[in-house]
C-alpha cells in the first residue's frame, strides 16, 4: 500500500493537468480523416500538442503514423 501511495503523490506533483476544448477535438478529427483510426490516441495526441507536453505512446502505429504524415 505504501508504495501505491508513494506512487500517486508522484504522480499528483509532477504531472501536468490538461484541459480539453473544441480545438483539441478538431485535431484529433483532423488525424482520423488523414487515416489514423483510433481516435483515443488521437485525442491523446492532440492534447500533447495542445499543451506543450511530451508524448510517448504504445501504439507504434500512431508514432509511425504522425511521422509518415508530418502531422
Amino acid at each position: 500500500m505504501e508504495t501505491v501511495e508513494t506512487g500517486l503523490k508522484s504522480i499528483e506533483r509532477s504531472y501536468k493537468r490538461v484541459v480539453e476544448d473544441a480545438e483539441v477535438f478538431l485535431e484529433a478529427l483532423k488525424l482520423r480523416k488523414a487515416g489514423h483510426t483510433d481516435f483515443i490516441d488521437s485525442l491523446l495526441y492532440a492534447i500533447s500538442l495542445r499543451g506543450g507536453l511530451k508524448f510517448l505512446p504504445f501504439d507504434t502505429e500512431l508514432k509511425e503514423f504522425v511521422q509518415k504524415k508530418r502531422v
